[in-house]
């Protein structure tokens, strides 16, 4: 009598712990039998209540008459005691053989309810958000007890009300303004798709209780929490911005356990906003591709390719801000830098992003050449030599641009010419012969001018091969006609030809000596020295 007395919360969650701890402790048999006949005796009164008040709701809704204030007070303290109770696991008693269990009929009253307020009829908030509560509870008990004694049935049941549940939370997000009831639909989509995930059952008992969400309930689940990723941060306070990282770690965590496989662009979504949101919300991102990365390392070239091909599009519809290309070049970079050269399997990986990135480029390749060149020069500087070479090959046998204007075409050259320099292919410019013959002609033409560079150089070293013996020889002849000379000098000079007589006079000895006299004169005084082994010439120069 006491609990329905009670309408606080305080009050009516004191009064059912204490019946639930009564009904629960077996050490006085006395309190236990009357525990437990009490609490059933409450839980059953609760749910008659709360049909009864449902009832006459929904035969107001039928009437397109709003509650009035004493009947939404009555219905609200109804649906309020049986949360309480549910909270506690005191509506799943054991079933009748005739009669459904409480939560059952519990289930029974709340879903119609639910089901109008869905279809826009006015209902109070606070009960739209404690029958929300309500019904929740009592899956995770179903699931509780299912698990204890799996029985395929009661499991066939539990996917039904699910399943009815996730229905009626779309349009009930769409049609309530209030932020709070927004909120708590948040929440309860975020634990139901985990609770619920296959992978996250897979090899339990409770393996047939796990499904692929419908996608209008993965988009509504990513809708909201994007809206609090893009509020103002001029505006947002702290409790705001911790509100969006518990958003955003609640959906960070579906993807990097991988409890939505069939949504891979959920991660992709998440990813996209990599280095443009700030600090905290890249430590959370990067997070997940950690954890990603170490379970499922396969998946990181989708959701990267994903990832860079929304956020272009997000540079795209902006007309193309600077803003918006340098987040792209940033999340570009930040994902590349989880790729290593010294890897093999981030090498392959990184090779998927670049052909999957080609690929999407190549499309519309006018409309997309930032992409090249703004988005895949991180990651193509991961790939092997080979797969450069191939990529090189590539655009020189499918070049876009020929016949183009060459100005509207720069970024595909940054990006193609950043890959030939990387195998050691020359440059080349719009309009080059060399950008779409084929790479076998390719080739051969490169080899050709290599061979013919490789001759005329050949060619200019005999040239000089041959101007240096010439010099040479120059000065050995010169060299030996002054040998030549230099010994009838000196014969002259020192051979006593003709010596003085006692009886001749000092002028014939003067005609007699008058070829060396003339010889140191036109010397300087002096006769030249015979030439050292260095005076034959310059050394001959080396061949480098």
């Amino acid at each position: 009598t006491h609990f329905f007395r009670f309408s606080d919360e305080t009050l009516l969650t004191a009064c059912a712990k204490t019946l639930t701890y009564c009904s629960r402790n077996d050490s006085v048999e006395a309190l236990h039998v009357e525990g437990q006949k009490l609490l059933e005796e409450v839980a059953k009164e609760s749910v008659l209540r709360l049909q009864r008040f449902a009832k006459a709701a929904m035969e107001n809704a039928g009437s397109d008459m709003e509650l009035e204030e004493q009947e939404a007070f009555e219905l609200s303290g109804a649906v309020h005691r049986c949360l309480v109770l549910q909270q506690l696991g005191s509506l799943h008693l054991p079933r009748g053989d005739a009669e459904p269990g409480l939560w059952d009929q519990l289930y029974a009253a709340l879903s119609p309810l639910l089901q109008i307020i869905a279809g826009g009829w006015p209902c109070c908030h606070k009960i739209t958000l404690v029958s929300l509560r309500t019904i929740f509870q009592g899956l995770l008990w179903a699931i509780k007890e299912v698990e204890e004694a799996p029985v395929e049935d009661v499991m066939l049941d539990i996917s039904s009300k699910r399943d009815e549940f996730l229905e009626q939370l779309v349009p009930i997000y769409a049609g309530c303004d209030d932020q709070t009831i927004k909120a708590e639909v948040y929440n309860i989509m975020a634990d139901l798709l985990l609770v619920f995930s296959s992978e996250k059952v897979r090899g339990t008992v409770l393996e047939p209780l796990g499904f692929s969400p419908p996608i209008a309930v993965v988009h509504l689940f990513w809708q909201h929490c994007l809206i609090h990723l893009n509020a103002d941060v001029e505006d947002a306070t702290e409790d705001d911005e911790n509100e969006m990282l518990i958003l955003l770690c609640y959906a960070a965590r579906l993807v990097a356990y991988n409890f939505l496989p069939e949504h891979l662009w959920l991660g992709a979504e998440i990813t996209s906003y990599l280095a443009q949101k700030g600090k905290r919300v890249d430590e959370v991102i990067m997070h997940m591709l950690g954890k990603l990365k170490c379970l499922l390392p396969s998946k990181l070239p989708d959701i990267f390719l994903l990832a860079l091909k929304k956020a272009y599009e997000r540079h795209v519809v902006s007309g193309f801000e600077d803003s918006t290309l340098a987040n792209f070049r940033n999340l570009s970079h930040k994902l590349a830098q989880q790729f290593s050269t010294d890897v093999e399997s981030d090498c392959v990986n990184a090779a998927k992003v670049v052909k999957g990135g080609v690929e999407f480029a190549m499309v519309a390749p006018h409309d997309r050449l930032t992409f090249l060149s703004q988005g895949l020069t991180q990651f193509s500087s991961k790939i092997k030599s080979t797969d450069k070479m191939l990529l090189v090959q590539y655009f020189e046998q499918n070049d876009p641009a020929v016949g183009q204007a060459n100005e509207n075409w720069s970024h595909f050259y940054m990006y193609v010419n950043q890959l030939r320099l990387k195998v050691n292919k020359p440059p080349i410019k719009p309009g080059n012969q060399f950008a779409c013959i084929p790479a076998q002609d390719l080739n051969k033409s490169k080899r050709a001018a290599a061979r013919k560079r490789a001759r005329d150089e050949d060619e200019e070293d005999k040239e000089d091969e041959e101007d240096e013996e010439d010099e040479e020889d120059e000065e050995d002849e010169a060299f030996m006609d002054s040998r030549d000379n230099t010994p009838a000098v000196q014969v002259a000079t020192h051979q006593p030809s003709s010596t003085p007589q006692l009886n001749q006079s000092p002028s014939d000895m003067d005609e007699d000596n008058v070829g060396g006299d003339e010889l140191s004169t036109l010397y300087g005084g002096s006769l030249p020295s015979a030439p050292s082994q260095t005076s034959f010439g310059k050394p001959k120069r080396r061949r480098i």
